[in-house]
């Protein structure tokens, strides 16, 4: 395994959960939790997928849920490096998958005004 494999490191995938966990105190991040194993011995792209399908099962269903989400981590001083990447990934899975321009325009916007943009 290389060394880039690590910047989505099990640490990583705890910073993550801590942050949403501070901007959704009710949530509990259960997918998120188990991903924190599963990266382990995982190529780069692999622990990204990981994490991504850990927000897709962890946040409820539809775009508006995921937009509020990453609006609000945006302003969580711990949401930055790495996990920002799988996070970008969720964002544009979830307006892909509503199949709605309005939420595609939505997360291209999002992602676009967002520090990783």
């Amino acid at each position: 395994m290389g060394a880039m494999d690590e910047l989505i490191s099990p640490v990583v995938v705890a910073r993550l959960r801590a942050a949403l966990e501070a901007v959704a105190p009710t949530s509990d991040f259960a997918a998120l939790v188990r991903a924190e194993g599963a990266v382990r011995g995982a190529r780069l792209r692999q622990r990204v997928d990981v994490v991504r399908d850990a927000l897709l099962d962890d946040v409820p269903a539809g775009f508006a849920a995921a937009e509020r989400l990453v609006l609000d981590v945006l302003e969580e001083p711990r949401f930055d490096g790495w996990m920002i990447w799988p996070t970008t990934e969720f964002i544009a899975a979830r307006a892909l998958d509503s199949g709605s321009t309005r939420d595609f325009d939505a997360a291209m916007a999002l992602l676009a005004g967002s520090p990783w943009g």
